[in-house]
């Protein structure tokens, strides 16, 4: 039976195609939509591959209870809220809204999650953080431990200020924690031992050579401070201090304690009463060589306030 019938039930009323082809709708003498015998609609089009439609092929395909499809050259859909703010579209999972797409502060595109506590983006004339359907400051992270961004791509940084693990950075750029530790690592380095660590631990500034995997080589320059500043500094070599300036601004090199007993130089400039400006301190051999080069003449000089008093030469 391929007969087409009008007619009523009850209070509705019934085009019925009896047949097995498409139930088509013509205007100005071209087909403009059809409902073939798989319930699909289709305005604009005869064809149901319309998510497949390449180049000018235009049309909208209501798949039953499955989808929605629409090709065009132009824009494919409009979504117009008129007068207040809010959702535009919202999207559901099982009947339970977790998402929309909508507007803020008249002009404002926002994306955001409904979930308690989950996230959205507010896109006005600058990128801004949502929660909970509000902007917000200082709650949202970009990643985390587990999943992170790549490479981060800026022609400049605009913030007056960066902190990393406070909220009120007191400068350009402020890293706070228990013993923070800032990383340089060459990374076109030959050698493993390439990354260079500045640490502030328990008042005092630490520079560290590391392992590429992070395991420790030395410390290679040491500032101890205290209320009033610079206490001590002190240099290492192969892990080991070969000089400081003490909190007394006496320089040893090869003895970390200025006394006389002890094998090294010191180097004092603000002796007390008593001591020497310099204190050269060597065990089983000589403490001073003087070395004067080609020809005969002075090797020492000796002044008082200025004056030469006598000399030591050949």
């Amino acid at each position: 039976d391929n007969s087409m019938q009008i007619a009523t039930s009850g209070t509705d009323g019934i085009i019925k195609n009896n047949g097995a082809g498409s139930f088509r709708l013509f205007n100005n003498g071209s087909e403009r939509a059809r409902i073939d015998s798989s319930g699909n609609l289709l305005v604009g089009t005869t064809s149901i591959d319309v998510a497949n439609h390449t180049g000018t092929t235009q049309g909208v395909r209501i798949a039953g209870a499955n989808n929605i499809q629409v090709a065009s050259t132009g824009v494919a859909a409009y979504f117009n809220k008129l007068s207040t703010d809010g959702d535009i579209v919202e999207f559901r999972k099982s009947g339970t809204t977790v998402g929309s797409i909508g507007v803020a502060n008249t002009n404002n595109l926002v994306i955001e999650s409904k979930a308690t506590d989950h996230t959205g983006l507010e896109f006005g004339n600058d990128i801004l953080p949502r929660r909970n359907a509000a902007l917000v400051d200082n709650q949202t992270n970009l990643g985390n431990s587990s999943y992170r961004f790549g490479n981060l791509y800026s022609s400049n940084i605009l913030a007056s200020s960066v902190g990393i693990g406070t909220t009120s950075p007191s400068s350009l750029l402020h890293i706070a924690s228990t013993s923070p530790v800032l990383t340089i690592q060459d990374t076109d380095a030959t050698s493993t031992f390439n990354k260079t660590e500045i640490q502030n631990s328990g008042g005092t500034v630490n520079f560290n050579t590391r392992q590429s995997d992070g395991s420790f080589v030395s410390t290679d320059y040491q500032m101890a401070k205290d209320a009033n500043g610079v206490t001590d500094h002190k240099w290492f070599i192969g892990g080991s201090e070969r000089a400081r300036i003490n909190s007394s601004g006496n320089m040893l090199v090869g003895k970390t304690a200025d006394t006389y007993s002890v094998e090294g130089i010191s180097l004092r400039g603000n002796p007390s009463t008593g001591q020497s400006i310099a204190t050269f301190t060597r065990n089983a051999s000589s403490a001073l060589s003087l070395n004067r080069l080609t020809d005969d003449g002075d090797i020492a000089v000796f002044t008082k306030d200025g004056t030469t008093v006598g000399s030591i030469g050949t």
